[in-house]
């Protein structure tokens, strides 16, 4: 697998735990490489995102049903998609669209914000 200058920078710095902001998100985020694909626990949700890396499609299984936001942003902070999510517990989103990269999964779900991470080969 190739990847580019910028990409290699960029995981070196999440890597080394810099912080990006994206866009109408007060706080930053970082993360911690070796739970690049592990489940997550916030305060009352549990989550995974799977597979990870994606080539079709990828999921978020919530441990229960979550109502929100589901939004997805490239490497530069733009936008690639958002939805909106209704007491639902596993999301499918088709990749068919995205390039091959690192996105950042935002879900603002049941008063919480979850980041996380996940490739598209």
């Amino acid at each position: 697998m190739k990847f580019s200058t910028f990409t290699l920078f960029l995981l070196f710095a999440i890597q080394s735990g810099f912080a990006i902001n994206f866009p109408g998100q007060s706080n930053s985020w970082a993360t911690d490489w070796n739970s690049f694909n592990s489940s997550e626990t916030t305060n009352e949700i549990s989550y995974i995102v799977y597979p990870n890396p994606a080539e079709i499609y990828t999921n978020i299984k919530f441990s229960t049903p979550v109502t929100g936001e589901i939004k997805i942003f490239n490497l530069i902070g733009k936008e690639v998609y958002q939805t909106k999510v209704n007491e639902e517990q596993l999301i499918n989103i088709s990749l068919d669209q995205f390039e091959s990269g690192l996105y950042m999964i935002q879900a603002k779900v049941n008063n919480e914000v979850i980041t996380q991470s996940f490739y598209v080969k």
